[in-house]
């Protein structure tokens, strides 16, 4: 993957965030369990509030995301079928879980590519949210899963 620009970083972001927003709405679909379709609709709605902070960076430098910027689902996308009806609240959540690992492999592996400084920043706080993410269902997972 090569980058020309920050433009080009954020609109690969922003274009990931739309990936997982829209993986994240079609889990919900498909689950039975309420309180496991809640959660990912949930995480659907923090991936589209990422989306606009991206949006809001390349604003700050005068660019624009028209409609240049197209979804386009990340390899890292887990595949739905049949199974995901069945899904739990824990399953989820390890699905959940991830899909924001392999994005935080992505943005570390592209921040130790980067030539640019700039990108490389841009690259190491993205991987740094994703991280974050992590860190977060991780603890849910935790709290709900049933103890052995």
């Amino acid at each position: 993957m090569k980058f020309n620009s920050l433009k080009d970083v954020l609109k690969f972001a922003i274009n990931k965030e739309l990936a997982s927003s829209q993986f994240y709405t079609d889990v919900a679909a498909r689950v039975k369990d309420q309180t496991t379709q809640v959660l990912f609709e949930v995480l659907s709605r923090n991936e589209l509030q990422h989306k606009a902070v991206l949006e809001f960076e390349m604003h700050k430098l005068g660019l624009t995301t028209s409609s240049d910027i197209e979804m386009e689902m990340s390899q890292a996308s887990l595949e739905m079928d049949s199974q995901a009806e069945n899904m739990t609240g824990p399953d989820a959540i390890q699905v959940a879980i991830r899909k924001e690992k392999a994005s935080f492999a992505l943005y570390a592996e592209l921040m130790a590519l980067a030539k640019d400084p700039l990108m490389r920043k841009t690259f190491f706080e993205l991987a740094q949210e994703e991280m974050r993410h992590m860190l977060m269902f991780e603890k849910e997972y935790d709290n709900i899963a049933p103890k052995r």
